[in-house]
């Protein structure tokens, strides 16, 4: 049966669905519902203000009322910040939260801080930061103004950090050294546990000493640490003290004091040699050599800096007491370098080697390097 013997009902049928197949077709696919974003209601401290005195830390509670589409799930985290020029107060505070009353869409949660003497200030929940399952990790929600928590601090504790004996070489032992005290009395505080960190995409923890009666502390030579980071990268390794007991929602213990190992001086050996101790009038003289305790090259790599370009200079007696520079190079990945300058009269040649500044190392000279030219 061909269409033009189909009864006119069926084929007028048939073309409206055709019809309609087609409109479907050419509409927009229905959009998803969009998530409205968390609404932080209200916000308040469990005070208003606190003191802080010594080694000793006060904890506050924050509580904090949201609203969200049920499809964010549970919040986490919180972050105040502090207005005070105290070095740790400039940094968001964050407060791990918990449900205390209400459901995902719309609750209360709380969370608790050990605020110390490190952290004197003025303290106002601005934002609340959101986890992973609220839409994109990272993002982060303002909140409305509320009461300030104003934390008022004495006895406020120090802790002070150097290495010794300042220049260190790195072949030979040196301690990280500093003191505890009060910053009231300038007494030291004894039996205070100090712990040595580096930053490291968080916080590790590598070794802990504590002070004695005058509140000094001391951590011996250890080169698993030591000489690969805190002498290479400045700021990386530091020195706390923290809240004995306390631990906050990311595992750290609540910082009381603090200090960064500064830029300690790395003193080097240079060690010379000709390649060959004759050399013909008018060839070229190669002085070779390595720089021992070099921090640029195995075994302290740096990894997270490129390899810096540093000078090496060879320096020609020319009278009696008086050096002149005559060639220079570059110290090699490996430690290594090589000098030539070209031999122009006949007799014998003193030369040494002298590495300049660079970075943390100080300057450094070899011994003398004798060379004949015939």
């Amino acid at each position: 049966m061909t269409n033009s013997t189909l009864p006119r009902s069926l084929r007028r049928a048939g073309l409206a669905l055709l019809l309609a197949a087609l409109v479907l077709l050419l509409l927009p696919a229905p959009h998803a519902r969009a998530l409205s974003d968390p609404v932080i209601v209200d916000w308040h401290y469990s005070t208003t203000a606190v003191s802080v005195s010594g080694l000793a830390s006060v904890p506050v509670v924050v509580t904090v009322h949201i609203t969200s589409a049920p499809e964010y799930g549970r919040f986490d985290g919180l972050q105040a910040w502090s207005q005070s020029s105290n070095r740790y107060a400039r940094n968001p505070i964050g407060v791990g939260l918990h449900l205390v009353s209400g459901g995902v869409g719309d609750g209360v949660y709380e969370g608790t801080y050990e605020f110390t003497a490190a952290y004197a200030g003025t303290f106002t929940v601005t934002q609340v930061a959101a986890p992973g399952d609220w839409g994109a990790a990272g993002m982060s929600y303002p909140a409305p103004a509320g009461i300030p928590l104003v934390v008022t601090t004495s006895h406020v504790p120090r802790v002070t950090v150097g290495a010794a004996p300042s220049p260190v070489a790195l072949t030979t032992p040196f301690v990280v050294k500093g003191r505890v005290y009060d910053t009231t009395s300038r007494r030291g505080l004894a039996g205070v546990t100090v712990t040595l960190s580096t930053i490291c995409g968080g916080y590790c923890g590598l070794a802990t000493a504590r002070t004695n009666a005058l509140g000094y502390y001391a951590f011996p030579y250890r080169t698993d640490y030591f000489a690969p980071l805190f002498l290479l990268d400045p700021h990386r390794m530091y020195v706390i003290v923290t809240v004995r007991g306390q631990k906050q929602s990311d595992g750290t213990r609540y910082p009381i004091a603090r200090a960064d190992l500064p830029y300690v001086a790395i003193r080097v050996a240079p060690q010379a040699s000709a390649a060959k101790a004759w050399r013909p009038l008018g060839s070229q003289v190669t002085i070779v050599g390595t720089v021992r305790g070099w921090p640029f090259s195995p075994p302290y790599p740096r990894t997270d800096y490129p390899q810096p370009s540093c000078q090496v200079a060879l320096e020609r007696r020319t009278a009696t007491t008086s050096w002149t520079k005559v060639a220079t190079s570059r110290v090699r990945a490996s430690a290594r370098f090589t000098l030539s300058v070209r031999a122009s009269t006949r007799g014998a040649y003193l030369f040494r080697v002298y590495v300049a500044r660079c970075e943390s190392v100080v300057p450094a000279r070899s011994h003398v390097v004798h060379v004949v030219v015939g």
